[in-house]
């Protein structure tokens, strides 16, 4: 298999052929319901077109599964704490993730309960998988407002971005990834509380337990998830049946809105963990967001950015030229005509979640790219709401919605126009692009490369000393060292860390200890301790992610510390400024 893989990517023509075939299979699926509507039944099923877009993800990115080193500082550290959490499983003792939570965090140990190992690839395997599960989740939800051939066509406009961009911020399994899933999910569920007729007390329940769930994903989510709620009750006190069942439904949302805080704050109680779970979750989270630059400042950087987000900025610019041509569209096709009631629910609700997502993306005064993973989905919805919302009056969605019979003459003009529109806007641009434009991380032509490609000089010398399994004690920000060996942090937080959540402009300190709370530098220490890891790492030198300095940041500049790697352990050796101390008993 490993062969053929690195033959089909040594030549770009055998390589561009499959990519091309790949594409225009999951193209002419978008097209089939709307052209060929009597065609049979096997080839216009959605599982069929969603496991052509599983097809498209995979053949534009399988290159990436084999590049060697991670493609975020993010993804080494994701993979640092599943490895951690294989070995403990009680979060927040065990591990923290900065501004993630533990429904961000636990996933990612489905690869390891298959029996996988943890490693770059499973990892950017599990992030594949989430997008498409995402795509699906999308695709669920605009069904139910347009014709298939349109919900399809939005679906691809989505999955054509993230198959097709080399940007390593959208690619690695990032903290995006799941609160997007949930954010997806949530809406699903939302759109369907003003008519589900069966089980609606069991929907409103499901609706709030995922939304509940989404700042313990990712605290950053929270403003979209409180959108989605209101939204939740407004169509549940809108609904036509009486008062007390409505009031019983809202019950309900709120009930499973509160049961998995709930379950987040009660496990880390009985734990032993809760005041480790609100100084590194919530009171760090909150630190993060005020100590980041303001939000002027982000958005006069933002064309800063362009280089790095190229592709993002198309597809944004893309969506909205399909919103305001559907927009203006109506006053055409639906003239005289009234908006279906579901169509306007749709499009109020994604006009109103767009803003929101961008300032979601924003509010942290970081410019980080994968913030924008938060705005690819609302954005394609509000164009697409604004073009099904154009067609509405058009169509009679409960026949056609299924394409299982032909379009009159009425509504396929329209829809054949806002199917071009997508064609020429949503698609041929962003395809032109990829084409066109240089790779961010390069990887296609070099996968027999990647594979001969060594590990790090500094982690072959730590698995000279460990075997993995065993515990790292690292002091620094370079968990690659981790992912690269397969050994466990040994202590759940990285007091260093705790620096980016803090404002430093204008400040005079004479030690990074006065910006740092006691609190995370004694359980760095303590867990140190608890672990005994047979090797520690100071990875404070020139080259390092973030701490450089060894003068200002070195692990002698915390005494504490300092006192006990010099009792417990010795310097092993050195390379490239990086020190490596063995446990004095090994």
């Amino acid at each position: 298999m490993i062969d053929w893989l690195v033959w089909l990517d040594a030549s770009p023509w055998r390589y561009g052929i499959v990519c091309v075939l790949t594409y225009l299979a999951a193209l002419a699926l978008c097209l089939l319901p709307a052209v060929a509507p009597r065609s049979p039944q096997r080839f216009r099923s959605d599982l069929v077109f969603l496991s052509s877009l599983a097809l498209l993800m995979l053949a534009f990115r399988w290159q990436v599964f084999y590049f060697p080193e991670h493609l975020n500082p993010d993804e080494s550290g994701y993979i640092s704490q599943s490895l951690t959490l294989a070995h403990d499983p009680v979060y927040w003792r065990s591990i923290t993730a900065g501004t993630s939570g533990p429904f961000n965090t636990y996933p990612r140990l489905i690869p390891a309960l298959l029996g996988f190992e943890d490693t770059y690839a499973t990892s950017r395997v599990m992030a594949m998988i989430l997008a498409v599960v995402c795509l699906s989740v999308f695709y669920a939800t605009c069904r139910r407002f347009a014709h298939a051939s349109l919900a399809r066509m939005a679906t691809l406009a989505a999955a054509t971005f993230w198959a097709l961009t080399t940007n390593g911020d959208f690619t690695h399994y990032s903290g995006e990834h799941m609160p997007v899933l949930l954010l997806l999910v949530a809406s699903y569920l939302a759109l369907r509380l003003p008519d589900s007729a069966r089980w609606p007390s069991g929907t409103a329940w499901l609706a709030g337990f995922v939304l509940g769930a989404i700042p313990f994903a990712k605290l950053q989510g929270s403003v979209l998830a409180l959108t989605i709620t209101f939204f939740c009750y407004v169509f549940l006190l809108r609904r036509s049946e009486s008062w007390p069942r409505r009031l019983g439904w809202c019950g309900w949302l709120t009930l499973g809105g509160l049961t998995a805080p709930a379950l987040v704050a009660g496990s880390a109680a009985a734990t032993g963990q809760f005041e480790h779970f609100w100084q590194s979750y919530i009171a760090m989270n909150l630190g993060y967001a005020g100590s980041g630059v303001s939000l002027g400042s982000i958005i006069e950087n933002l064309p800063n950015l362009r280089p790095y987000m190229a592709r993002f900025v198309t597809l944004f610019h893309a969506m909205l030229a399909l919103g305001v041509l559907g927009t203006l569209s109506f006053a055409w096709l639906g003239f005289g005509r009234p908006m279906p009631t579901a169509n306007r629910r749709m499009l109020i609700f994604s006009s109103t979640l767009l803003p929101v997502a961008i300032y979601t993306a924003l509010a942290p005064g970081r410019p980080f790219p994968h913030y924008f993973l938060f705005v690819l989905f609302p954005v394609v919805g509000w164009a697409f709401a604004a073009c099904s919302a154009a067609l509405a009056p058009r169509m009679s969605l409960p026949a056609e919605a299924d394409a299982s019979a032909a379009l009159n003459p009425e509504s396929s003009k329209p829809l054949s126009f806002a199917l071009a529109a997508w064609l020429a806007v949503g698609l041929c641009v962003q395809v032109s692009e990829h084409f066109f434009s240089p790779q961010l991380i390069p990887v296609r032509g070099l996968v027999s490369e990647f594979l001969k490609a060594p590990r790090s000089k500094v982690s072959e010398a730590i698995l000279a000393h460990a075997s993995p399994g065993e515990a790292l004690g690292l002091w620094g920000w370079m968990h690659q060292f981790h992912a690269e060996t397969g050994l466990w942090k040994a202590t759940s937080d990285q007091a260093l860390e705790y620096l980016w959540n803090v404002k430093t402009e204008g400040v005079s300190v004479s030690s990074w200890m006065e910006l740092v709370p006691d609190y995370f530098e004694d359980l760095y220490l303590a867990d140190l301790k608890r672990s005994n890891p047979p090797v520690f790492v100071d990875a404070v030198a020139p080259g390092s992610f973030i701490f450089t300095n060894r003068a200002t940041l070195g692990y002698e500049t915390f005494p504490a510390l300092a006192e006990h790697i010099n009792t417990h352990y010795t310097l092993a050796g050195e390379i490239d400024g990086i020190r490596i101390f063995l446990r004095k008993d090994r």
